[in-house]
């Protein structure tokens, strides 16, 4: 491990923010010079506190003698300081000092531990420290995030919450299989007991007309009188008491966690009591949800030969990658969108299955096609294929890596079908290629979904074109600062 004499180097502050000033004034008076900011602003903040501001990516041709500078980075989102000060590096720097993630995440070697150290020194306690280590990679630690606890046939273990379902009941179809994202009622009851706001008597209905009156009448139960209310009754109450267990007993849910075996098609099945409790994590926002599993199921899931051809790719290729990923090894991979399933898909897979249910009285996924061009490394039509729809899927970007999670995730290539066919509906992104997005428009009998904020673009003109209606928003999030928003069209 290399050191520098920190008061011997020449300052650029990245941050004009609060925390930026008071490190400037910190290094001031231990007399060090203060040559420039940075800012991804540089076009409109030309200068600060009399020094020039360089945008990031001008640094490595503005600076020259990069060994006779140290990078002092002071955003308040810690977070993306390791990131941040991975750019900086492989553009020649290597004095920097930030709040290192590997420390943020409880591990982190010595020269993280030397670099934090300063930079809580600095921002912290307003002294400027004599030495400090080089910048060093911090490598991602890939390990098992899911496993809790383990005994000689059973793992503790948390799964992502779009991979659940709930356990086979063949007598009642809608409380059958049915996927917590996609259509399993119960989630959006409970959630309409979390927000309190507009649509909660018609999420109640739906419950009580979809769900629950299906159950209680292949039971055979009476649903005279005053039977509506004291089951809403009933539902508010457990949800009261599972809100008190969240915030002051959060183990009761691990304690009392589900069992859980692979399906078929892909996910796990529920198979002991507890979709209520399911739901109402899911429905507070859970990702990752506890249950229990057997020990060979899950190493089946892990897929290990794969997950270690995904890490060799991962550190030799470096990709940005867009959507997390649901599999334990790499839940703390730095993406893009990590909330993509539940911002984007889950609205998206539930707005389908209330249209196919309404075309049917039933979950029909089967019969239905769906056209996806999204660059999220395939994830979306991976989902859509383990509900039961058949899936066009076009990736343009990381398309190795999208491969490499197929093959994680135990699909083949004649899983997807090919080009041409028509679908039901239509789901793009908009930087998706010109041929692509008229290509599907062309084919898509009901309904388009345009996603806007990946591109800009006049590409979504094309779809007035195509004799597509817009009908409705469906989605708006945010990603990197900018506004994601996903547009139903109609035929």
């Amino acid at each position: 491990m290399t050191h520098y004499e920190i008061k011997n180097k020449i300052a650029l502050i990245y941050g004009a923010g609060s925390v930026g000033q008071v490190a400037s004034g910190t290094l001031d008076r231990a007399g060090m010079i203060i040559a420039a900011y940075i800012d991804r602003r540089a076009d409109v903040i030309r200068e600060h506190n009399g020094k020039p501001v360089f945008h990031p990516d001008q640094l490595k041709s503005k600076i020259t003698g990069k060994d006779n500078y140290v990078i002092l980075i002071t955003i308040r989102n810690v977070f993306e300081h390791s990131s941040l000060a991975a750019h900086f590096a492989s553009a020649g720097f290597k004095n920097i000092i930030y709040k290192p993630l590997s420390i943020l995440r409880g591990g982190g070697n010595e020269a993280a531990e030397s670099i934090n150290a300063v930079y809580e020194a600095i921002t912290g306690h307003f002294t400027v420290p004599e030495q400090c280590a080089c910048y060093e990679e911090e490598p991602f630690r890939f390990h098992d995030f899911a496993l809790q606890e383990e005994s000689a046939e059973e793992l503790l273990v948390k799964l992502p919450a779009e991979l659940l379902f709930s356990n086979t009941n063949p007598r009642i179809p809608v409380w059958s299989c049915r996927n917590f994202y996609a259509d399993y009622i119960a989630v959006d009851l409970y959630a309409a007991f979390h927000h309190s706001g507009g649509g909660m008597t018609e999420q109640i209905e739906r419950y009580i007309n979809r769900f629950a009156l299906p159950g209680a009448r292949t039971m055979e139960v009476n649903t005279e009188g005053n039977w509506r209310e004291l089951l809403i009754e009933s539902r508010q109450k457990v949800y009261y008491e599972m809100e008190y267990k969240l915030c002051m007993d959060y183990d009761f849910f691990v304690k009392n966690c589900v069992k859980v075996r692979p399906r078929s098609g892909g996910g796990f099945e529920l198979v002991t009591s507890g979709k209520n409790r399911v739901s109402f994590l899911i429905a507070k926002g859970m990702r990752y949800i506890p249950v229990k599993i057997d020990r060979t199921a899950y190493a089946s899931y892990l897929h290990l030969d794969t997950v270690n051809k995904m890490i060799a790719y991962y550190q030799s290729s470096h990709p940005t990658v867009f959507a997390g990923i649901p599999h334990p090894f790499f839940y703390r991979l730095d993406v893009t969108a990590p909330d993509y399933a539940m911002k984007i898909v889950k609205p998206l897979a539930r707005f389908l299955a209330e249209q196919i249910y309404l075309e049917n009285e039933r979950y029909a996924y089967e019969r239905y096609t769906l056209s996806i061009g999204i660059n999220d490394e395939g994830y979306m039509g991976r989902f859509f294929r383990m509900l039961g729809y058949q899936v066009q899927r076009t990736v343009t970007e990381n398309t190795e890596l999208c491969a490499l999670l197929d093959e994680l995730f135990y699909y083949a290539t004649d899983d997807f079908i090919t080009d041409g066919h028509a679908s039901y509906c239509s789901i793009l992104s908009d930087d998706m290629p010109d041929n692509i997005i008229q290509q599907a428009a062309e084919n898509t009998e009901k309904f388009l979904i345009w996603i806007t904020g990946f591109a800009s673009g006049p590409a979504g003109l094309q779809l007035q074109e195509q004799h597509l209606v817009r009908r409705k928003e469906l989605v708006e999030t945010i990603w990197s600062g900018k506004c994601i928003c996903a547009y139903l069209y109609e035929k």
